[in-house]
């Protein structure tokens, strides 16, 4: 009889502390990282926004995010949720610090009473003329534009009204070289400091959340 090589992958909801609330994420700890295929697939089976998977190495951690359809270089909130897995597992105590090597940077995370702080690579924002049709595509005129050195564009609305009513035309955005999209503002209320939403088309991805825009300056 052919014995099953069993693994466990967790789910874990980042940024709360109720249960069928935050932003779940899957999370495997790996003796070594299997192949992209057999990532991808796990990925497509648990059908998550992102799964991530980690195997440690000689300073620390390979971890690599995945959608059920396509490998992305970095997912603030998978890596949230890997990071508290290796602290409750034990692998690493909460005074330790954890450093993960993703596909392009190097992220480090340290636990400060029950919060867990990551530190991310920052990315630089240069200012770009608006593109043709932008309004038409996205759904409001921007305040300004900018693209990072990662080649996401950041859109600015002037209102919350503009980042909650839009309905993005997927295919113009592809057309226009809009595929990676974030669009951002001011919160409306005291305590809300900005919202954000992200829209990756060329990913086949329409509505994520990356943290990608908190890593831009």
């Amino acid at each position: 009889m052919k014995m099953i090589d069993n693994k466990t992958i967790y789910q874990v909801d980042a940024f709360t502390d109720k249960a069928f609330k935050g932003n779940p994420a899957g999370v495997m700890i790996l003796d070594k990282l299997p192949s992209v295929d057999w990532m991808q697939n796990m990925a497509a089976e648990m059908n998550l926004s992102e799964t991530a998977f980690v195997a440690p190495n000689s300073n620390g951690f390979d971890i690599r995010y995945f959608t059920p359809t396509v490998e992305i270089p970095l997912c603030g909130h998978a890596t949230l949720a890997s990071a508290h897995i290796i602290y409750q597992l034990g692998i690493k105590t909460p005074e330790e610090k954890i450093h993960f090597r993703a596909l392009k940077d190097n992220l480090t995370i340290t636990k400060d009473g029950d919060a867990v702080v990551m530190t991310f690579p920052q990315y630089s924002l240069s200012k770009i003329e608006t593109p043709t049709n932008f309004r038409a595509d996205v759904g409001f005129e921007p305040v300004a534009i900018y693209k990072s050195d990662d080649n996401w564009v950041v859109a600015i609305a002037n209102t919350q009204e503009d980042i909650e009513h839009c309905k993005p035309n997927f295919d113009a955005l592809i057309a226009n070289g809009l595929g990676h999209l974030i669009i951002t503002s001011e919160g409306k209320t005291s305590n809300v400091d900005f919202v954000v939403r992200c829209f990756v088309p060329e990913a086949e991805l329409t509505k994520i959340l990356l943290q990608v825009l908190h890593i831009v300056h």
